[in-house]
């Protein structure tokens, strides 16, 4: 069965199988999917994809006997479904003119027909933006969790915000009649400032958009609303989505256009949806089937048991405990957002690379003051005396010879290390390939991607010796911000603290620019700046070369919390007087001692309770720097460990024959001098 196969003219119009989109998937429906996928030939990735979102998909078309067996599975797995016919528009609505708002109903009058609503009358309500602003909105709220929270949220917009959503953009609302037959027998639209409001009497206003929402809130108490559907725009069905300005000139009239399709459609699902309830009145509620359990009187379940005197209560009352009791998912979701990065912590430690830079620019400097403020006599004959000896090219020898071989050990250090799996990871140095997941929600400065690890470079225009060019004004990365690496087997916080990172992500762009789709460019940018942005977004696959150490929990040892307690007793005058044995108001040393103990025996149970705990996995072992500064750090952004012993192998090659030429001229120079 092909889901995007096109539909033979000849042959009848195929079943659409409709679902409600999840925020999230649970093992039953994942399993389900499986199920799907090995019996009906259907992709387990695009199956998913379709089903996880806020709105209603379009899942597959196909025979409705075939389809039927798919909706038999999803609704196993509580998942809505249901099995559509669309109808081919026969007509589109017609705009409405004017009405007339009466006690208990209300009438609308178009050009071809007046429409007289009251609760007799079945109707399917259809409320759009055409401009695009409701689907602009869910599509930024599902990027703003993904981005800051590192979340999918787990519904879309509420009904009172996709109303509110489209009544700032382009609303239009289409109303499709219904007959006895369930069949559609006219249609109206209703647009603001196109009609005459004078029929809303006291509740007509100046706006036009006031008096539209009032048309619409009197439609809604005076008909008999089937469906009342705000998803045009955000729903993933095809061909029916929104059409945006720049795609076409006629935007508006393409997007009426499909609104109707879509109306039509929508029509079909209400029918389908009031046919597939559930016989015997509405859903049975928890309390509804637990009373009834307990009166032996299962029937009752549907039958209106909280109506009930007496037993009507004891069933609204579980209702509402249950109604209080967060859900699994409410509780995982409310937990699973990221939290924060962590503050800058400083590195106390020098390390070799820092003294090494140290003394080298003290050296540079002073040989520049020398030639602008001292005796350039004296600095040339330094600097002509140590060309000629051979001193500098045998400095530079042993400097180009040192980093040379510094890159020929850490390639062998990459090639020789065996790559380990995080969970038979052993405690040293460890080599790890893995997929980088974010342990806060950090996000890169420029683009505003979710990453675990950015470095951000400042420049600014400079003019120097009448040549312009950049000059490093700042230089940040996120070194301090842990991560997770995580494979098939587990997953390893990694803190990049000190770490060599390769990071092959580059953005460039200007100060307050950014790649969001939650921000615009509102700043032009400057030509006299611009930044600089090397990060590792989050899923890229790493290459971790570091050393594994397990976390040292700092916890308070039960000296510590008996001392924490016996502070709080005193505080707390209620509480000491528990053990005011003979009640005189005064405690004595051996009422004193049996508070003592208490205050032991508590603290010893706290800590015995959290050293009960189990520790996450992927906290209790970090990779990171290890105390011995011989072995290496890196953090690679590649899929091959070939491609980084390549790339050190070709650092080492010409710095250890520049450190050979360097030698032989120094040598040369030397036997020169000595020669005279």
């Amino acid at each position: 069965m092909d889901s995007s196969a096109k539909p033979d003219p000849e042959k009848p119009t195929p079943h659409l199988l409709l679902v409600s989109q999840q925020a999230t998937l649970n093992d039953e429906q994942q399993d389900a999917l499986k199920v799907i996928a090995a019996r009906h030939k259907l992709d387990v990735a695009t199956t998913r994809q379709r089903l996880l979102g806020g709105s209603l998909a379009l899942l597959c078309r196909g025979a409705r006997k075939t389809l039927d067996k798919i909706v038999a599975i999803l609704r196993e797995a509580k998942v809505d479904a249901w099995i559509v016919q669309p109808s081919r528009p026969r007509f589109a609505p017609t705009r409405v003119r004017s009405l007339q708002r009466e006690a208990n109903s209300l009438t609308l009058v178009s050009k071809q027909e007046e429409i007289h609503l009251d609760r007799d009358t079945r109707a399917v309500a259809v409320l759009a933006d055409i401009s695009g602003k409701l689907a602009d909105k869910q599509l930024k709220r599902l990027v703003a969790h993904n981005i800051y929270l590192g979340t999918t949220p787990q519904q879309g917009l509420s009904p009172e915000e996709s109303i509110s959503t489209i009544l700032q953009g382009v609303p239009v609302l289409d109303l499709y009649l219904l007959d006895d037959k369930d069949r559609i027998r006219s249609a109206l639209r209703v647009l603001p400032g196109k009609f005459n409001p004078a029929g809303l009497d006291d509740l007509k206003t100046i706006s036009a958009r006031q008096n539209f929402e009032t048309v619409l809130r009197l439609i809604r108490e005076n008909a008999n609303i089937l469906l009342f559907d705000t998803s045009f725009g955000v729903s993933q069905i095809p061909k029916l989505g929104l059409c945006r300005p720049r795609e076409t000139n006629d935007w508006q009239e393409e997007n009426l256009r499909r609104l109707t399709r879509f109306g039509w459609l929508m029509t079909d699902l209400a029918l389908e949806q009031e046919r597939t309830r559930p016989e015997g009145g509405p859903e049975a509620s928890v309390g509804g089937v637990v009373t009834a359990t307990l009166l032996g009187r299962p029937e009752l379940a549907t039958a209106g048991i909280e109506n009930l005197p007496g037993v009507g209560e004891v069933a609204q009352e579980i209702n509402d405990a249950m109604a209080e009791q967060p859900t699994h998912q409410d509780v995982e979701a409310s937990t699973s957002a990221l939290p924060a990065p962590p503050p800058h912590r400083a590195n106390s430690r020098l390390h070799r690379k820092t003294i090494i830079s140290v003394l080298a620019g003290a050296g540079i400097l002073a040989l520049f003051v020398s030639f602008e403020f001292g005796d350039t006599r004296l600095a040339r004959w330094v600097f002509q005396h140590g060309l000629q000896n051979g001193l500098f090219p045998g400095l530079a020898s042993i400097g180009l010879f040192w980093a040379g071989f510094h890159y020929l050990r850490l390639q062998r250090r990459i090639a020789n290390t065996p790559t380990s799996k995080i969970r038979s990871l052993a405690m040293g140095l460890v080599e790890l390939h893995g997929i980088a997941r974010r342990r806060y929600a950090l996000v890169s400065p420029l683009s505003q991607m979710p990453c675990v690890y950015y470095r951000l470079r400042k420049y600014r225009l400079e003019n120097r010796n009448n040549r312009r060019q950049w000059r490093l004004t700042s230089d940040t990365d996120s070194g301090h911000v842990p991560f997770f690496l995580e494979d098939t087997t587990g997953r390893v916080t990694v803190d990049p603290l000190e770490a060599r990172v390769r990071a092959t992500h580059r953005q460039e762009g200007y100060p307050g620019e950014s790649g969001s789709i939650l921000f615009g460019s509102g700043y032009g940018g400057s030509a006299s700046e611009k930044w600089v942005e090397h990060s590792i977004p989050e899923g890229r696959p790493l290459y971790v070369l570091g050393t594994a150490e397990p976390v040292r929990m700092e916890r308070p040892s039960l000296r510590e919390r008996t001392v924490e307690k016996l502070r709080d007793l005193k505080r707390d005058k209620s509480r000491m007087q528990q053990y005011d044995a003979d009640g005189d108001g005064q405690i004595d040393e051996t009422e004193w001692q049996t508070a003592q103990d208490a205050m032991q025996d508590e603290a010893l149970r706290e800590q015995l309770a959290t050293d009960e705990k189990p520790a996450d996995a992927a906290t209790r072992v970090v990779i990171g720097r290890g105390p011995h500064r011989s072995l290496p750090f890196i953090i690679a952004q590649t899929t091959s460990e070939e491609d980084l012993i390549g790339r050190y192998r070709w650092f080492a090659w010409p710095l250890l024959i520049a450190s050979l030429l360097c030698a032989l001229f120094a040598v040369w120079r030397a036997l020169v001098l000595f020669a005279f």
